[in-house]
């Protein structure tokens, strides 16, 4: 099977969590796959597999209402279930699995991104937008 950059971004921080082994054993992969993931996304773990510090940032995301906040801030085990908890609450209110809802909403924050560089070198050659160059096209596409 393979696993999206969503499952395998969730996938190496319950490896954080819950050590390499296990994760692999519950997944059907080798220990090494589980490790590579973990280097993929910056998540730091002992040579056992046990916890160590992050060493990469974690988009901030709030799927449930909750204040955002990044790995920093879920440190310790309690934390750590907490969100592991509000990670698996979002995914069974969503109509679709979480992994593919998470990978769509990246795909979709590069499209922004894109879009705004975009603009912003379309503004650098010809100036800023305008309100009403806005409401000009907004009337053109929609009626």
């Amino acid at each position: 099977m393979r696993h999206s950059s969503a499952q395998r971004k969730r996938l190496a921080l319950k490896a954080k969590k819950r050590g390499v082994e296990a994760v692999a054993k519950q997944v059907g992969v080798k220990p090494g796959t589980v490790r590579d993931w973990c280097a993929e996304f910056g998540v730091g773990i002992g040579t056992g597999g046990s916890s160590e510090a992050a060493t990469a940032p974690v988009h901030e995301v709030d799927l449930l209402g909750e204040a955002a906040c990044g790995l920093d801030d879920f440190a310790d085990s309690n934390n750590i279930q907490e969100m592991d908890g509000l990670v698996n609450k979002a995914g069974d209110a969503l109509s679709c699995e979480l992994s593919a809802w998470l990978a769509d909403a990246d795909s979709r924050e590069l499209a922004s991104k894109r879009l705004g560089e975009v603009i912003s070198d379309w503004e650098a050659e010809h100036g800023t937008i305008t309100a009403e160059e806005l409401d000009e096209a907004r009337a053109q596409l929609f009626g």
